[in-house]
């Protein structure tokens, strides 16, 4: 009897789909990028040499992928899973098969018309997973995984009328049970979203605008700032500059500013919204424009803080 070889791929090469949002290195050390309707896994690290290489390879779109995004687990570098958006209309929710290290489409999330092109997700301490897609139908939608439900819902969806979201990123606000959204829009703005999720409330509520960029706003990222509970938000913009806002909560801000003795000619504009911590007791956040930074002759398509979290040192593209 005839016996053939076992065959085995040896090198993958495939480069990545020309969409900014198409590339994802996440805490855990590994990559994830699209490439055409594909899904590549790959390790910067897997020899001793330091070479990296494709070592998986996954498929469930039909047509090319526009977005790609681990979840993100806060305070953890375990993550396992990760969302993708496609052409197709589409995101969809791989988990990892454990112990192969393989993933599969868990789940697909259908419910746009028309192309989903950014995608950003989020698990809290109770393992509830929070999903938020963007597409060219002018909505962001989320998506909401409880905790022993094998299926996510849509639990809203935000019309922003004739504007595009084009970027979008989600975090939670230290010590509290309050998610924090902020959508990069075609108008130059920044919307913001608060929900509250420890009163059972799955809804977003607008809160506020930033306002500062000339050009559509391409790219967002939040970063922790110690254990003040402060936030930055980190902006890249089409009008070539990046801006840094800041969330102080209103006691370490009033104490900030009197050290300093603002002088009211120079004091920048600051907006305010109220949160519910922890231990029940209400706080005041306060935002203000911490710092333009400029120095790109072209668009800004990407600004990333470089993890861990607490560093304070972001990446841009």
């Amino acid at each position: 009897m005839r016996t053939f070889e076992q065959i085995k791929t040896v090198y993958v090469s495939s480069a990545v789909n020309s969409t900014p949002n198409c590339l994802d290195w996440g805490v855990n050390g590994l990559v994830i990028y699209g490439s055409c309707n594909a899904i590549h896994l790959y390790d910067p690290q897997i020899t001793n040499e330091c070479d990296g290489r494709v070592i998986s390879s996954f498929v469930a779109h039909t047509k090319r992928v526009n977005s790609v995004k681990w979840v993100q687990i806060l305070d953890s570098c375990c993550q396992q899973d990760f969302v993708s958006c496609s052409t197709d209309n589409t995101a969809i929710l791989w988990e990892d098969v454990l112990p192969t290290g393989s993933y599969k489409a868990y789940e697909r999330l259908i419910g746009h018309s028309d192309v989903v092109t950014i995608n950003d997700a989020i698990r809290l301490a109770n393992q509830t997973l929070i999903i938020v897609t963007a597409a060219g139908d002018c909505t962001v939608k989320i998506w909401i995984k409880h905790k022993n439900e094998n299926t996510s819902q849509c639990v809203q969806t935000i019309d922003f009328d004739s504007i595009l979201c084009l970027s979008l990123k989600i975090t939670l606000l230290s010590n509290t049970n309050c998610l924090l959204l902020a959508c990069g829009l075609s108008n130059s703005k920044i919307q913001l979203y608060i929900n509250d999720f420890s009163n059972g409330d799955s809804v977003f509520v607008s809160s506020h605008s930033l306002i500062g960029h000339e050009d559509w706003v391409r790219s967002l990222d939040f970063i922790s700032e110690g254990n003040l509970g402060n936030l930055l938000l980190a902006s890249g913009s089409q009008d070539s500059v990046i801006r840094l806002w800041k969330f102080t909560i209103e006691e370490n801000y009033n104490t900030c500013k009197s050290i300093k003795e603002f002088d009211d000619t120079l004091k920048l504009e600051s907006k305010k919204f109220n949160v519910t911590k922890q231990d029940g007791s209400e706080c005041i956040y306060v935002i203000q424009l911490e710092t333009v930074i400029s120095g790109h002759d072209g668009w800004i398509y990407g600004v990333h803080w470089k993890p861990p979290f607490g560093t304070g040192k972001f990446k841009e593209s």
